[in-house]
């Protein structure tokens, strides 16, 4: 009998033997259940730690509100009683492998509803159909929610409860889950802002220099159905293209993009191309309404500066398209005692290089608009005044130019007014890559000077031609000086209309520094189909002049055509280069034929847009 309960006991021990072995088995084989529960964990904790800052990602819209937060509790409590569960089934007071009651799988098909009526389709740009609002809180948030979905899908596929999992397991799954879970969350959100900018970058490469002379057209370019010219600056490599959402540079030699910085979904408040094209400056104003101003190096499109840029600081920014200014020139907006100060910020640093004051009044005399007027010369500062009783009747122009380094007046001008009209000042025309300044124009228009002035003493110099005079407004109209240095001048103005044989045709003079006639050359008149774009020729160093044409009539519609003139030589020495073939522009009227000297070519364009407003602007790269 002992021996029969002796083996009946051997046989209990190893059934039980053989059970525990099987159940640890079973744990094995099945851990997915207790790794969700606990990564779980580790999504919500990530989603409850993480949602305070995830918005300082970006983005304009707010999160997925109330009921994400619901979502997220709902699954926190699950899945906490699915730890405690399974806490308590290790300590035996739970059966053990009992089937799901499809408490966890129902809350995962609710989640599933909740996934689909959340989406933030505002926030991610292929899905808004109206407005894009990028949000990287409500990608982020979205992101936890799809996380904590999975952990209860697979806690309800499963069909059991989970099973016990070592004390020493579960901080580390949990940290596991949450690690992941911000990963993949600040991944979304900043992958959902991505459009925000475009920004390609180019490998350094020598400087190009400006070509002597040009004839014929070596490469073309367009902007794309997408982005719209609104200016073109010279860089250090070739035209830097100022699209109305940011930059693209282009090598000058080949027309091939270097690089581009585009920022498509914000306001941009401003750009330029400034410190002898070695810089582009962009204003820009985020989709949270912070404005942010970026430095770009224009050789590479490397990002050099970027800071808050603010404008409540009781300063002003100056125009400077005339000038070639080193960093940010700005004005005082209120006057002190009497004064305006004017200042220059390292654009980089945002440190001040230099500040001088101007008097607001010089006798009966009043300072002009100063940030459309007021210009850098060199290490010259150049304010323009009115005098007269009222600014609406000016008799008198003055001029007065001062040191920056230590602010002291270097010289003044003083001149009868020849018109009532604001009085302004620009360097002088003309002015090759590098090439120190040393005239400045002086007038009321100043795409026809009607002074100019050596910008080191302020002494007038006679630069128009002496002979025949340009003394009156009939006389002056169509003149252009294409370029103004302290050695001369070359000044183009049509031939006087009566004889159809002058029909088109043009003279070229250079003058020394008292105005007096070196040489003179008569050129054009062969294409009575052409017409001259006035203000747009250009002088091409000092022995060759471009002048621009463009088609007349509805059959040479769209053609572009450059009669390049060299210098000294006769009538024979000079060409036509074919631009364009008519049409080829589009079918609608051409706007002005433009032309721009950049390292490696001269640009030859025209502004033009179709009936729906795209941008359908070729670029023409002259080259030797």
């Amino acid at each position: 009998m002992a021996d029969d309960t002796d083996e009946q006991g051997r046989v209990n021990g190893e059934s039980r033997a053989e059970g525990g072995r099987n159940e640890q088995e079973e744990v094995r084989r099945r851990p997915l259940a207790d790794i969700a529960v606990w990564t779980g964990l580790g999504v919500v904790l990530a989603g409850v730690v993480a949602t305070p800052f995830s918005h300082r990602l970006g983005g304009v819209a707010e999160g997925l509100g109330f009921l994400w937060f619901l979502a997220l509790g709902i699954g926190a409590v699950m899945l906490w009683s699915g730890a405690v569960d399974a806490r308590a089934r290790n300590a035996g007071t739970v059966e053990r492998g009992r089937p799901i009651a499809g408490e966890f799988l129902a809350v995962a098909v609710l989640l599933v509803g909740a996934c689909l009526l959340l989406f933030p389709d505002e926030a991610v740009l292929p899905f808004a159909d109206e407005e894009w609002r990028p949000s990287a809180l409500a990608v982020f948030q979205y992101a936890v929610l799809v996380l904590l979905t999975v952990c209860l899908l697979v806690l309800g596929l499963t069909g059991r409860r989970p099973e016990r999992l070592s004390r020493s397991r579960r901080p580390l799954t949990v940290v596991a889950g949450a690690l992941s879970t911000a990963l993949i969350g600040v991944a979304a959100g900043y992958t959902s802002l991505s459009p925000l900018v475009e920004h390609t970058r180019a490998e350094a490469g020598e400087s190009l220099s400006v070509p002597s002379e040009v004839s014929q057209v070596g490469w073309e370019w367009t902007p794309g159905e997408e982005r719209r010219i609104i200016g073109i600056s010279r860089g250090v490599r070739g035209p830097i293209v100022r699209l109305s959402d940011g930059f693209v540079a282009l090598d000058g030699a080949t027309g091939e993009e270097l690089w581009t910085y585009r920022r498509p979904y914000e306001v941009v408040w401003g750009h330029r191309v400034m410190g002898e094209g070695a810089r582009a400056r962009m204003v820009r104003e985020s989709p949270e309404g912070e404005r942010f101003l970026t430095v770009l190096d224009t050789a590479t499109g490397e990002i050099i500066a970027e800071r808050k840029h603010s404008e409540s600081d009781g300063w002003a920014e100056i125009d400077t398209s005339w000038a070639f200014v080193r960093g940010d020139l700005e004005v005082e907006s209120e006057v002190r005692e009497g004064t305006r100060a004017v200042r220059v910020l390292d654009p980089e640093t945002a440190e001040e290089s230099w500040r001088v004051s101007l008097k607001v009044r010089e006798g009966d005399c009043f300072l002009e608009e100063m940030t459309e007027s007021v210009i850098l010369v060199e290490d010259v500062l150049v304010a323009p005044y009115g005098c007269g009783d009222d600014r609406h009747l000016r008799h008198t122009w003055l001029v007065i130019a001062l040191d920056v380094v230590s602010g002291d007046e270097v010289w003044r001008h003083e001149q009868d007014a020849e018109t009532s009209r604001s009085v302004r000042v620009r360097p002088g025309a003309g002015r090759s890559l590098g090439e120190e300044t040393t005239v400045l124009a002086v007038g009321d228009d100043l795409n026809a000077p009607r002074t100019y002035l050596d910008v080191r003493t302020g002494e007038e110099m006679a630069l128009l031609p002496e002979s025949p005079p340009i003394e009156d407004e009939e006389a002056r109209e169509g003149v252009d000086v294409l370029r103004a240095s302290g050695d001369g001048a070359i000044v183009l103005r049509p031939v006087p209309g009566g004889e159809l044989s002058e029909e088109g045709r043009y003279d070229l003079t250079r003058t020394d520094a008292s105005g007096s006639v070196l040489d003179t050359v008569r050129a054009g008149g062969e294409r009575r189909d052409l017409s001259y774009d006035s203000g747009y020729a250009m002088a091409l160093g000092e022995d060759t002049v471009l002048i621009p044409h463009r088609g007349l009539g509805m059959e040479n519609m769209g053609e572009l055509a450059l009669l390049s003139v060299p210098l000294g030589g006769g009538p024979e020495a000079e060409k036509w280069i074919e631009v364009a073939e008519p049409g080829a522009a589009g079918t609608e009227e051409s706007n002005e034929h433009r032309l721009l000297a950049v390292p490696g070519a001269v640009l030859s364009f025209s502004y033009r847009t179709d009936r729906e407003g795209r941008d359908r602007t070729v670029l023409y790269g002259l080259v030797p």
